[in-house]
């Protein structure tokens, strides 16, 4: 077994170099980095490290990802260490019940305020926050005067980066009801891009969830964070949703997915699978 001072131009990272960036990713962003990930992390380093003059793991680790970790190095691995997989209307029964029983609730309950503000917290390649734009477009269209942006977020930079270009492939955009697939226009003979009107609608930021606090100026009516819990360990799941309780407005709604639990003596009041609200008192 290689010993952390040795290189690592071949192969994968030995026990211990893999232990340390795990280490690292569960500090920074909270993940939990399992061993069927070791290839493609060892790739990933590797074609950074090529550029280092040949430096032991220990210097290299100590000069890219020690006290002050590189950015750009920590943005590479995150985007190998995470799952951004998703397409159109996955567990459509949550969209469902968003658009014809949140929404309507949030109309009446927010009629004078007329502001909706929702937060897709694990955006990935924008499937999910653009289904949610749309569905708001839809049911808000003949209701002037309300602001329904939504606020798509992710830790992955290349995720983001693909769903910011709003470009998918036809079979994957075909999922959708056919009242939401009129927002999209063809990009070539399998492609199909989504419309200026409709992408006016979101806004993209990358936002790292196990971040202390969260840069909201106004607390959220609706927060998906659906397919992410499962990456962290009690402690930080714990702590996120704690954050998210606290950004959401009293009665607000949050949606994880139908594989996520949170549990019943919580902070959030149990609706059905995969559905929560905050407390109202």
């Amino acid at each position: 077994m290689a010993s952390s001072s040795a290189q690592f131009s071949q192969g994968e990272l030995s026990d211990t170099q893999f232990r340390r960036v795990a280490a690292l990713l569960q500090e920074q962003f909270g993940i939990e980095l399992p061993e069927h990930k070791r290839l493609s992390i060892s790739i990933r380093l590797q074609a950074v490290y090529q550029a280092t003059g040949g430096l032991s793991f220990d210097a290299f680790f100590a000069e890219r990802l020690g006290q002050w970790p590189d950015m750009a190095v920590l943005s590479e691995l995150i985007d190998k260490a995470s799952t951004n997989h998703t397409y159109f209307w996955r567990e459509p029964e949550h969209f469902k019940l968003f658009a014809t029983v949140v929404l309507p609730e949030l109309e009446r309950r927010f009629r004078m305020e007329r502001d909706l503000r929702i937060w897709c917290a694990a955006a990935a390649t924008g499937e999910e926050p653009v289904t949610l734009s749309l569905l708001t477009m839809e049911y808000f269209q003949c209701k002037g005067g309300w602001r329904t942006g939504v606020l798509a977020t992710d830790i992955s930079a290349s995720a983001l980066a693909h769903a910011r270009a709003g470009v998918w492939e036809s079979q994957n955009v075909l999922r959708l009801p056919v009242e939401l697939r009129r927002h999209f226009e063809s990009s070539g003979p399998s492609q199909m891009k989504l419309r200026a009107k409709a992408a006016a609608e979101l806004t993209w930021r990358r936002l790292n969830l196990v971040a202390r606090a969260y840069p909201f100026r106004q607390k959220m009516h609706v927060v998906f964070c659906r397919n992410v819990l499962i990456y962290f360990d009690k402690d930080t799941t714990e702590a996120v949703l704690q954050r998210i309780h606290d950004v959401l407005v009293p009665g607000g709604w949050l949606f994880i997915s139908h594989s996520e639990t949170i549990g019943r003596d919580s902070v959030f009041e149990y609706v059905q699978p995969g559905v929560y609200r905050r407390r109202t008192a």
